[in-house]
């Protein structure tokens, strides 16, 4: 079976600092990764090396086209309580990968999250079809 996530002697890290140095990693459909480790094991960094958002100092990320989709909220040390966004905007979020950043939500779409918001201990997703 093909990896859809690929790490071959990948280092990572930033400017001339390695932070993970040769990791060797697949991910085959059906795996379940758990990340975890002390602050400064280099957790974050390989989330971006999986991301595509760091690129590696030397050795190969691959990940197979179409085989995964991520979505990543960075970690933050205190919360905006004055955040100006409401659940049903937070929820319409995940739409935007359906309709597109730069289109308004229509009707429908205002439907679906209505729909998701009030299943949600079901974990309804909101899917794009």
């Amino acid at each position: 079976m093909t990896a859809l996530i690929q790490f071959e002697r990948a280092s990572l890290g930033y400017g001339r600092r390695t932070v993970l140095a040769e990791v060797n990693l697949g991910v085959e459909r059906g795996d379940f990764l758990g990340i975890v480790g002390p602050n400064g094991a280099g957790k974050t960094t390989l989330l971006k090396g999986l991301l595509g958002t760091l690129k590696p100092l030397s050795g190969r990320v691959r990940i197979a086209t179409g085989a995964a989709r991520f979505g990543y909220v960075p970690q933050r040390e205190f919360v905006d309580e004055t955040f100006p966004l409401t659940v049903r905007e937070m929820i319409m979020m995940g739409r935007f990968a359906c309709i597109g950043v730069l289109r308004r939500p229509g009707p429908d779409d205002w439907a679906r999250v209505a729909a998701a918001a009030e299943h949600h201990a079901q974990r309804v997703p909101v899917r794009c079809h």
